[in-house]
């Protein structure tokens, strides 16, 4: 059961990692091709820069929850990293149930 959750976890993480990369690379190439000098009728690049700003139109709206899913998991993951380190700086003695009898 914990290999099938690991897949699914691996599966959500590269579609958001494509899905990010098609609205980065999207933005770059219509950045760039801006101030082309277009051919007329059925310029290729025209139709691609049509193509790359269906993309951004639809997938930004997609943007917002996949940045944050994003930042969450990174979150989580220095959370799960630095866990170790911060350990025994919660450890009390109350919380090791430790009495102190004189």
């Amino acid at each position: 059961m914990q290999d099938y959750t690991y897949r699914q976890r691996i599966t959500a993480a590269m579609i958001a990692l494509v899905v990010v990369c098609l609205l980065v690379f999207s933005s770059v190439f219509l950045a760039k091709e801006s101030g082309h000098d277009c051919s007329g009728q059925d310029c290729p690049v025209c139709a691609q820069m049509e193509a790359c700003s269906a993309v951004i139109r639809r997938l930004g709206s997609a943007a917002v929850p996949v940045l944050l899913a994003i930042l969450a998991f990174s979150f989580w993951l220095t959370a799960e990293i630095y866990r170790p380190v911060f350990t025994p700086l919660l450890l009390t003695l109350v919380s090791l149930k430790i009495r102190l009898n004189d």
